[in-house]
């Protein structure tokens, strides 16, 4: 059963000061993971506080550690996407996956969004991969989107996008028992 994602529905997770501590020191030893990464891995502490905060929320979960995926909760692997945001997310702000993820080896694609002062952590909502890249639109390098107030966002890679509204809500991932 999938139940979409609500405003309400977003889970805030506040970032301890050890959690900020956590992803420092991971960020630091991951440096740049992929010819790919826009940032050079300079975003690599909100990746690490999305996957903090996903496990903090889901008790279920263990982490994994890999290219891949970020975390298990039994056989279902989990890859946390996060972006770093200025304020919690709204039901159409868009999440996206990299043109060249399709083949990482995950279940699920569950995307939060990290305060750009580290602040706090919101998980959005998830999607199972296969219906992610169903329903997701492509937007190839150089296309446009509308942001809001006449501005408009111009992909510098390949990306599929999903907006919040059609995400499943994340209380949902709590009920995967590790044994299934």
């Amino acid at each position: 059963m999938s139940l979409v994602t609500l405003e309400s529905h977003i889970v805030e997770i506040k970032v301890t000061e050890e959690m900020l501590q956590k992803a420092h020191g991971k960020a630091e030893q991951m440096g740049c993971l992929n010819k790919h990464s826009m940032m050079k891995g300079s975003r690599n502490v909100e990746g690490v506080l999305g996957e903090l905060a996903a496990l903090s929320y889901l008790a279920n979960a263990v982490p994994t550690d890999n290219y891949d995926n970020d975390l298990r909760i039994g056989k279902v692997t989990i890859d946390v996407k996060t972006k770093r945001l200025t304020m919690r997310p709204r039901l159409y702000y868009d999440c996206t996956v990299y043109g060249y993820n399709p083949n990482q080896n995950c279940h699920v694609y569950l995307f939060a969004g990290v305060k750009d002062d580290h602040s706090v952590v919101w998980l959005s909502g998830w999607l199972p991969k296969p219906e992610f890249y169903e329903i997701a639109e492509f937007c190839p390098k150089g296309s446009q989107r509308p942001l809001g107030n006449n501005k408009m966002l111009t992909y510098k890679e390949d990306n599929y996008v999903i907006q919040v509204k059609d995400l499943n809500q994340v209380v949902i991932l709590q009920n995967i028992h590790p044994k299934e």
